[in-house]
């Protein structure tokens, strides 16, 4: 196994978000549409919409939080 990188860890996580959209060939430009089933009513497009957005405000915390301790956004160097 080779030595840990910054740069060798964002390629693998592009690499693996790559090999997801194409698997699942999602339209990466049109987020909810991916989880819309066909014939959704407004009320289920609400509650994806509602969903998807507590993913993003989860995932803001959990950002700010690693760089609060010292994990996200710390050179190598």
């Amino acid at each position: 196994m080779g030595r840990f990188t910054k740069s060798a860890a964002i390629s693998e996580l592009h690499a693996w978000a790559d090999a997801i959209e194409a698997k699942c060939k999602f339209d990466v430009n049109n987020g909810t549409s991916q989880l819309l089933p066909k014939g959704a009513d407004e009320h289920m497009q609400a509650l994806i919409n509602r969903a998807v957005e507590y993913g993003g405000m989860r995932a803001f915390q959990r950002a700010a939080s690693e760089i609060e301790a010292g994990h996200l956004g710390v050179s190598g160097n």
